[in-house]
């Protein structure tokens, strides 16, 4: 899950944070022993987004309504930190260390906004949380 928040200058540029939180839990076998271990993942940081739908329109001639349909790119700069908690009994073969690391990204998205307010976007490229993500975006201010 992640939640940001932008600010636009004009009609292309944003400059933004956001947030994130991972968890995924794990079933695994050691020996003849089932265990189950989780990872608990926090991200945060700025991002710097450019609105480009206009631009293809024009570059392209191709007619993208521009009121339901958003291009864009964002990168990110910030950092993620998780914690990998297992039983202690099982951790001999492995590391399961909590790490905390600088993050560099780099997405392409397409947003599809049904109404003003409204929007579902997917997104492809190294982002804060993965390689690829859905969700929704709303807009609460104006």
């Amino acid at each position: 899950m992640q939640i940001s928040a932008d600010h636009s200058f004009d009609n292309h540029w944003a400059i933004g944070g956001y947030i994130g939180y991972y968890n995924s839990i794990y079933k695994d076998n050691f020996g003849i022993s089932e265990y189950s271990s989780e990872i608990k993942g926090y991200s945060g940081g700025l991002r710097l987004t450019l609105h480009f739908a206009d631009i293809f329109n024009n570059a392209f001639m191709e007619v993208l309504n521009l009121k339901k349909w958003d291009l864009y790119s964002t990168a990110s700069a910030g950092w993620y930190s998780y914690k990998w908690t297992v039983d202690p009994k099982y951790t001999s073969n492995q590391d399961f260390a909590n790490q905390s690391y600088g993050s560099l990204g780099l997405v392409l998205g397409i947003k599809w906004i049904p109404t003003p307010k409204f929007g579902i976007f997917v997104e492809g490229g190294k982002g804060p949380v993965g390689w690829v993500s859905a969700g929704i975006s709303a807009k609460i201010v104006k």
